[in-house]
């Protein structure tokens, strides 16, 4: 029996190890890894404070752990091994708290199902987005509350131990404050309903429950909440997300948390599945999934120790109450209610949360319905009952097998990336070729203001000096250059090299010039740049209460090549143009060094112009090295 659960665990399993790094957080947590774990903890600092959340001081490290881990197999094996002793614990806590004689098998029958109906998904859902942010914290609040469990009588010291490890747990995010609460009221449900043998018990409000118990989780309640509520208070959100506008709508509140709900199981995503996409070999598998689903729960479900028509009532009525619960405060905001209801996308982080209490509601109604058939006909039941778990879970895998096979397409631009960097050797200099063909359907999933070629280039620089070349010696560990375009990105390590002078500290988006005269110092390699003959420039120009016009002269090594001219009423707003610059045939050696003079500059203290002293003219965003001109007329605008 163990063993054909085991065998369950690792086909499931190994379906999953494909898919990583599939939200553009992930790609921006990695971001955050490679510019060092100072930066890493900054954003944490920063995004705490922005978001009015503590928990983001231990969420941003954890996700920028889990990012980077996931980059190698053995490494998304970890975590998926951890992310699913989460639900393998659970399913033991809730069976030693509802059948405490026969706790195994009740916990084995819930792990079956768990297992049976849970999706390989994207929509933001662990394990293959966020590895870590819940797995960890999860798990702590599981081991801290089966401790409680199996040593009541533990010196005081260790239970403060406990209960302070649950206390901190809590407050790395609302998911692991509501997990850890709906564990506790099941907790003292289950003490009210079977008392332990030889523990206090004090009635109140109808309930019989342990006085210490309930104390020491009210506290840690208190304290949870009131660390979390004075951070918000310090710090109000200023995110989107915390936006509770949309319990307004109680339809609309409802539908979406029962879709987010739904969306936690294989049953949201089969209709419309396209069934001719699985692979004969998937089949196959399925097929044995099926078969030993069948068994174990045939197996389990003659042993399944049967809850009392009231005690199944109860967890019935509780287990969807509180997964109601998980998924209220995400289901209270606008966004989610648009997400989910107009646009179709209902998964999210706390459908998997959620989905945990699927195993106690059907482990309760098997209880029912097995309770309520004729001892005649039983056996028939059990035999009906296994049937249809191990078709669902033949189908469930079947779906993941296709899910899996498309995020083995979208992740692999990962792999080309790592080929690319170890492969490279003593090739500094990328052409256009190899860095357009890492991504060339940008599948991986990155946030709107990032430099796609910048952050590739700078995740193979990354991959080089991290030792991940392990096997595939890099014959030269020196940074890898985009040959032909340069993103001004505070992200880049190229873009530094190249801004000679009259230029701001670089940001996310790009670099402001500031002063009378920019330059830009290319260095030109032979062999490399042998027929490059023009330069593309992407910017902007600043137009502001103090400017509107603008006039700017290009030089290239002090020679007039080119005079731009711009007025606020054809170019404002947003991303205005691409331009070219001719070079000469004959050039005097490299670095080449191309200025830009302005007519016009941004007044500090004019009247609309705020408190920033910079004298800013133009936006810099990228530069492209062209092998042959390709003039840009004056009025082209992106």
């Amino acid at each position: 029996m163990v063993l054909a659960l085991f065998t369950l665990l690792v086909l499931q399993l190994l379906q999953f190890r494909f898919g990583y790094r599939l939200t553009a957080d992930d790609a921006m947590f990695l971001q955050f890894i490679w510019q060092g774990w100072e930066r890493v903890w900054a954003e944490a600092g920063a995004v705490a404070e922005f978001s009015g959340r503590i928990g983001h001081y231990a969420m941003t490290p954890l996700n920028a752990l889990g990012a980077l881990v996931a980059g190698s197999t053995a490494g998304r094996i970890i975590l998926l091994l951890l992310y699913y002793a989460a639900p393998v614990l659970l399913s033991v806590y809730l069976g030693r708290l509802l059948a405490p004689g026969r706790w195994r098998v009740a916990a084995g029958f819930m792990v079956l199902v768990l297992l049976a109906v849970h999706p390989l998904a994207y929509e933001h859902m662990p394990p293959n987005a966020y590895p870590l942010q819940n797995t960890l914290p999860f798990l702590a609040v599981l081991l801290a509350r089966l401790a409680i469990l199996q040593w009541p009588g533990a010196h005081g010291f260790i239970r403060c131990l406990i209960y302070a490890l649950t206390a901190g747990a809590m407050l790395v995010s609302e998911f692991v404050f509501m997990f850890a609460t709906a564990l506790m009221a099941v907790d003292h449900l289950c003490h009210s309903a079977w008392p332990r043998n030889g523990a206090q018990r004090t009635r109140i409000l109808g309930l019989y429950v342990s006085p210490f118990r309930l104390l020491a989780d009210s506290v840690v309640v208190l304290v949870a909440l009131g660390v979390y509520l004075g951070y918000r208070w310090h710090y109000p959100s200023m995110y989107e997300g915390n936006d509770p506008s949309g319990i307004l709508n109680p339809l609309r509140f409802f539908a979406t948390a029962l879709f987010h709900i739904d969306a936690g199981t294989v049953f949201h995503r089969l209709p419309g599945f396209d069934f001719a996409a699985v692979a004969a070999g998937a089949w196959l598998v399925a097929g044995v999934v099926a078969l030993l689903t069948l068994l174990c729960a045939s197996l389990l479900l003659r042993q399944l120790p049967l809850l009392s028509v009231r005690a199944a009532t109860g967890v019935l009525l509780a287990g969807g109450i509180l997964m109601f619960y998980m998924v209220a405060p995400l289901a209270a905001t606008a966004r989610q209610q648009q997400w989910c209801l107009e646009a179709g996308v209902c998964g999210y982080l706390d459908s998997r949360v959620a989905f945990l209490g699927f195993g106690a509601l059907a482990y309760a109604l098997l209880s029912l319905v097995l309770r309520a058939a004729p001892a005649q006909k039983q056996k028939p039941v059990v035999w009906v009952s296994a049937a249809l778990l191990g078709l669902v879970a033949g189908v469930n895998y079947a779906a993941n097998s296709v899910v899996g096979a498309d995020m083995r397409h979208v992740v692999s631009p990962w792999g080309r990336a790592e080929a690319m960097a170890c492969g490279a050797g003593q090739n500094a200099w990328l052409t256009d070729e190899q860095m357009s063909a890492i991504d060339p359907g940008e599948r991986v999933s990155m946030h709107p203001q990032v430099d796609r070629r910048v952050f590739w280039l700078e995740y193979m620089n990354f991959v080089r000096r991290s030792g991940m070349c392990a096997g595939a010696a890099v014959d030269n560990p020196h940074t890898l250059n985009d040959g032909f375009y340069v993103g001004f990105t505070s992200w880049s390590s190229q873009a530094p090299g190249l801004l000679a002078g009259g230029w701001s500290a670089p940001e996310t988006w790009g670099v402001w010039s500031n002063g009378q005269v920019s330059s830009l110092s290319l260095p030109l390699v032979k062999g490399v740049h042998d027929q490059v003959t023009a330069l593309r420039v992407h910017f902007s120009p600043y137009f502001g209460p103090s400017v509107k016009e603008q006039a700017i002269d290009v030089l290239v090594d002090g020679k007039a090549v080119a005079r731009w001219e711009f007025s606020q009423s054809t170019y404002e707003g947003g991303d205005c143009c691409w331009r070219e610059i001719p070079l000469p045939p004959q050039r005097s050696g490299s670095p080449l060094t191309v200025s830009f003079a302005y007519q016009s500059l941004r007044q500090p203290g004019y009247p609309g112009e705020g408190g920033d002293v910079r004298e800013l003219a133009i936006g810099l965003k990228s530069l492209v090295l062209l092998p042959s001109p390709h003039i840009i007329g004056v009025d082209d605008v992106e």
